[in-house]
């Protein structure tokens, strides 16, 4: 990663409160970061090789990086699997078998 990039996406995870945390407990916010981290990295390096001056360069990451990921849908997403787990757990699950696969007692033919 280049460093221009590499140090705003590193501001941009101290700056954003819950970032850490969603790193660590959304996989998608964890791959949402990777591929961002990617994309700033290669269009850092494309205006690099195109002479736009590093403050331009720095506003242009900034802009894309500010926009996304998004902490509070990684903190949703993680409350949501939660309840689901929880209704999961607290509900029996049930068994469905295909009509004709069971004798008039009950059992499997």
């Amino acid at each position: 990663m280049s460093r221009l990039a590499w140090e705003e996406a590193e501001r941009y995870q101290r700056r954003m409160s819950g970032a850490g945390k969603a790193a660590s407990t959304d996989p998608m916010y964890q791959f949402q970061t990777t591929w961002l981290r990617s994309m700033l990295d290669l269009a850092d390096m494309v205006m690099e090789d195109e002479g736009v001056p590093p403050d331009v360069r720095r506003r242009v990451v900034r802009g894309v990086l500010y926009g996304s990921p998004n902490v509070a849908d990684a903190e949703l997403r993680v409350q949501q699997h939660e309840v689901m787990v929880q209704h999961l757990s607290e509900t029996p699950a049930t068994l469905t078998v295909p009509a004709g696969l069971l004798d008039g007692e009950g059992k499997l033919r």
